[in-house]
């Protein structure tokens, strides 16, 4: 990385040149907005405007030179020292996400197995309340209809023990129970879209966005290379240009 002492970080330095450069070039500000609120009209209005475009690029680029030894320098820094944070960091992470997916595992076994015992549990239940009726239907047929009815009472009254959380509480940690989900067939869902059984917009994070997206560089990359032999249900073709000054 280059010696701090060699480059300037006096900021207001660099602004300094920056305004220096737009004082300089009012004059073209001023014909390029005046000629594109009229809008062109002649080829000497696409001359003219093409000439300006290049010279705004030359400002551009004097902007950009202004500055890039600053911005060299801080990216330098800035990789520099995230590099030694991540090297330091990396560790701490690995050993804390093996603890947490390991700590995952455990906690949904731990809840299935405590929902088969549940399920068990209530199957007994089930079965010994029937147990208790039926016993209670034979001492009706007997006549001992008091005795019937203190097993009614309790065939009632048998549930399903409530079994305590199957996972510790850990003091600082939090816990959260969520779903997660993950697309195993693009072509499904797209279907699924098509047919209205599942919205294409949803609101996340007080934005509506779309559950599928088109890729602009894929299709950029697609269009460049078919132009307009590209056909496709939903996506526009259209001739475009690109204009830029000569090496």
């Amino acid at each position: 990385m280059a010696n701090p002492t060699t480059i300037s970080l006096d900021v207001e330095q660099y602004k300094a040149v920056a305004e220096g450069i737009n004082t300089t070039a009012v004059t073209l500000v001023v014909t390029a907005k005046n000629l594109l609120d009229r809008g062109l009209q002649s080829d000497e209005d696409y001359t003219a405007a093409v000439d300006l475009a290049i010279a705004a690029g030359k400002r551009e680029k004097e902007q950009k030179d202004n500055f890039e030894p600053l911005c060299s320098y801080l990216h330098k820094a800035h990789k520099s020292a995230t590099g030694l944070r991540d090297k330091y960091a990396k560790p701490w992470t690995l050993l804390k996400d093996a603890l947490v997916a390991a700590s995952k595992r455990w906690y949904m076994d731990a809840l299935e197995a405590k929902k088969q015992q549940e399920r068990e549990i209530s199957r007994v239940a089930q079965a010994q309340s029937r147990g208790l009726v039926e016993e209670a239907q034979e001492l009706m047929d007997q006549g001992d209809v008091k005795a019937a009815r203190v097993l009614l009472d309790r065939a009632r009254t048998s549930t399903a023990v409530v079994l305590p959380s199957a996972v510790p509480r850990v003091e600082g940690a939090r816990v959260t129970d969520k779903w997660k989900a993950s697309c195993t067939d693009l072509m499904a869902v797209i279907t699924e879209i098509a047919a209205g059984r599942m919205d294409l917009m949803w609101e996340t994070r007080g934005e509506m966005r779309p559950l599928v997206i088109v890729d602009q560089v894929v299709l950029n990359a697609i269009v460049s290379r078919k132009g307009d032999t590209l056909q496709c249900p939903g996506i526009t073709v259209e001739p475009d240009v690109q204009i830029g000054a000569t090496r």
